[in-house]
């Protein structure tokens, strides 16, 4: 029954045992209480309970009537919030607003500790904002790149970084801005742009943001591989190139695969001049002088090293020379370099 309609009725059951008592009996009574005398009809009297229990239950009623109306206005904005909430977690980011009810406080709580992704392309929804940002987050989980002003997230997010990889496959210009703004990146991100830059663009362009670039062996031979191909004007300098060897922690076998790259790009006697210098300060070099030696049939050079070493030193450039000597020929690439 609604208020109105409960106040309605009420003053009509008063009035009707007002006026039925008064036709019963039309007479006052008098009441002395604490020296107070009050005299009323007695169809007042009768009445009175009736008004007070009207009056009691009117107040209960406004009571908790109003406590429904502040619980239901908290429950409608908890659930208006509730869609904030699978809006963020679904971006990937922690939600702080405060619910004000003990159920959505649950629901928010349980929400924060999981992640959540749609499952297909087919997710359907009402609401218009998250629709939205799941087809964004569908392309981005099958490789497309969003722009980043449609995100409105970090860099750190794991949504947009995931996007930020999906540009760099789809714009190589892209692996430039990442080494120049680094710190504005995860260091996953700026190897892959480092990766990018050797494997896609022209020897010319990696020399201008070299000093950009962090390399390590495998980088760092992704680089030799291309500079190695074709000797240009532009290509590294065997200074560059040192500077880079000095960086890395290279094996004897590494600085072999470094004199296999180069063995056709310089001249014999720069590529011999250079492995000469790169013998004097590493000692894991050696073997490559000698395979660089031994390469260009230096042979008599590579003699004169090898004869001051130690007997389990260098056996596979002894064992060459001593087969060289008996009349039998291998290839240098023939034998192991360990």
């Amino acid at each position: 029954m609604g208020l109105k309609k409960y106040v309605f009725f009420s003053l009509v059951l008063i009035l009707i045992v007002l006026g039925f008592v008064f036709s019963l009996n039309a007479n006052d009574y008098r009441l002395e209480l604490f020296g107070y005398a009050l005299v009323l009809p007695v169809a007042l009297w009768v009445a009175l309970p009736v008004v007070v229990l009207f009056v009691l239950s009117f107040l209960h009623m406004i009571f908790y009537g109003t406590k429904n109306y502040f619980e239901k206005n908290a429950l409608k904005k908890d659930l208006e919030k509730m869609f904030d909430l699978i809006s963020t977690r679904l971006s990937s980011l922690e939600f702080y607003y405060s619910f004000k009810t003990k159920e959505a406080k649950e629901v928010s709580n349980i929400l924060n500790q999981i992640n959540m992704q749609p499952l297909n392309a087919d997710f359907t929804t009402n609401d218009k904002e998250i629709q939205e940002l799941v087809a964004k987050i569908i392309k981005i989980n099958s490789g497309e790149y969003v722009p980043t002003k449609d995100l409105k997230l970090s860099n750190s997010n794991p949504l947009m970084e995931k996007n930020l990889f999906n540009k760099l496959k789809v714009d190589d210009d892209f692996c430039v801005e990442v080494l120049k703004k680094s710190s504005n990146y995860s260091e996953e991100l700026v190897y892959n742009a480092s990766k990018k830059l050797i494997i896609n663009k022209p020897i010319t362009t990696i020399r201008k943001n070299l000093d950009l670039i962090k390399l390590d062996k495998f980088l760092a031979f992704e680089l030799f591989k291309k500079d190695s191909i074709k000797k240009e004007s532009f290509s590294l300098t065997k200074d560059e190139i040192n500077k880079i060897v000095s960086n890395l922690s290279l094996a004897k076998v590494d600085f072999i695969e470094l004199a296999k790259l180069y063995k056709n790009t310089y001249t014999p006697d720069e590529i011999i001049k250079f492995f000469e210098e790169l013998s004097s300060k590493y000692d894991e070099a050696t073997s490559a002088y000698l395979y660089v030696l031994f390469e260009f049939e230096m042979i008599d050079s590579a003699r004169e090293i090898l004869v001051n070493t130690a007997n389990d030193e260098y056996i596979p450039f002894k064992a060459i020379i001593d087969l060289k000597n008996s009349g039998k020929h291998y290839r240098l690439d023939n034998l192991c370099f360990n």
